[in-house]
């Protein structure tokens, strides 16, 4: 089955591009932002080889004439050449949207992208959420950039998308690869992103891949308890491994029930995954999860 679901995944990747490549002409061109990224792929390089860190200047207000809208900030982003076939053969740009968390965290369990590089060739960006990592405004300062909702005020998904935009833009243009076709990635709320990215600015991104993304999940338009649900779905799905826990009751999820779901979850993630990050990293990053749950 897995199987079977990476391989509509990798087609429906490679219609994307090469309808691209075929239609690349056509596509509007977005105007240059006035601020441009100093791009030097050789530098800087992450110590555990899978990416290089970068930092790009991006307007604090993408929608007002207000004088501090054209404060800037630095943005975060990582990017990784390895695979890339070059502007030169219009090679695709896979852009991770970053969502709520440290984009270094978020890149280091994104295997997916890293997995279907080398086949497609592409580019991998990922790019971190303002307001989030190192990427907070008013000086990078996350006191002040939280202070009150004059500050916090800038912290919205529509102004997210607009710095995804700008970024992506000027990457293209400083890397002479204005042709290359872009697919935004993202899961959770960053797969909100990547679909309403697709919407907002479908010059920019020729496909989004939006994993696990509640895009319906708004008062009056779902039941607020519809993650929940699901999530206890899940729990129902594994009830035998855990009957003498009875994990799947809301009432009884408790701490003694956190270790056993953890080893069970790790163990299934060992089975079924090809490791692609060293052991201790799996291990305190699914620990973390459960904490999180719990």
């Amino acid at each position: 089955m897995a199987t079977s679901f990476q391989f509509i995944i990798c087609f429906c990747l490679f219609s994307l591009l090469r309808f691209t490549v075929t239609f690349a002409h056509v596509i509007p061109r977005f105007p240059s932002s006035m601020l441009h990224p100093a791009l030097d792929l050789g530098s800087s390089s992450a110590q555990n080889g899978l990416y290089t860190t970068k930092f790009f200047t991006q307007i604090l207000g993408h929608f007002s004439y207000n004088p501090q809208s054209y404060q800037t900030f630095q943005q975060r982003y990582l990017i990784n050449d390895t695979y890339w076939g070059g502007a030169k053969n219009n090679a695709p740009i896979f852009v991770y949207m970053g969502n709520e968390g440290d984009i270094e965290w978020i890149a280091q369990i994104t295997g997916f992208m890293f997995d279907t590089a080398p086949y497609f060739k592409a580019l991998l960006v990922f790019i971190e959420h303002r307001y989030y990592g190192k990427s907070f405004p008013f000086g990078g300062n996350e006191e002040v950039a939280n202070a009150n909702s004059s500050t916090l005020g800038y912290l919205s998904s529509t102004q997210a998308l607009a710095d995804y935009a700008t970024l992506i833009i000027d990457l293209k243009k400083n890397l002479s690869a204005t042709d290359s076709p872009v697919i935004v990635i993202g899961g959770s709320y960053g797969g909100m992103l990547a679909a309403w990215f697709r919407l907002k600015y479908p010059h920019v991104a020729i496909g989004a891949l939006s994993s696990s993304a509640p895009i319906l999940q708004f008062l009056d338009l779902v039941s607020p308890y519809t993650w929940t649900n699901i999530f206890t779905q899940d729990f129902k799905g594994v009830e035998e491994y855990f009957r003498n826990y009875s994990c799947y009751s809301s009432k009884r999820r408790s701490s003694s029930c956190g270790p056993k779901v953890l080893n069970y979850g790790r163990s299934k993630m060992a089975k079924g995954y090809k490791e692609t990050r060293d052991k201790n990293h799996s291990k305190n990053w699914t620990s973390q999860y459960y904490q999180d749950l719990y």
